[in-house]
């Protein structure tokens, strides 16, 4: 995680040296934020209360349920 950080954290400075992140991507990072963080709450909150065995089967449930979802909406 502190690896991925430190990436995209350079990414991000190196793409705002260049110009390269306008004003859609800061309206679009504003309003996608504040759903970002209830997501990490509700997550947090819910490994808390599950054991981790029932916890990374949800997981894998959700993102099985994604991935249908893309193929299924772009045909």
């Amino acid at each position: 995680q502190a690896f991925n950080l430190t990436i995209l954290t350079a990414m991000l400075v190196s793409s705002f040296a260049h110009d390269l992140i306008g004003h859609e991507f800061l309206v679009s990072a504003a309003l996608a934020l504040p759903a970002a963080l209830v997501g990490v709450w509700l997550g947090h909150r819910t490994y808390l209360w599950l054991d981790d065995r029932r916890f990374d089967r949800i997981v894998l449930v959700l993102l099985m349920l994604s991935g249908i979802s893309l193929i299924w909406f772009n045909h």
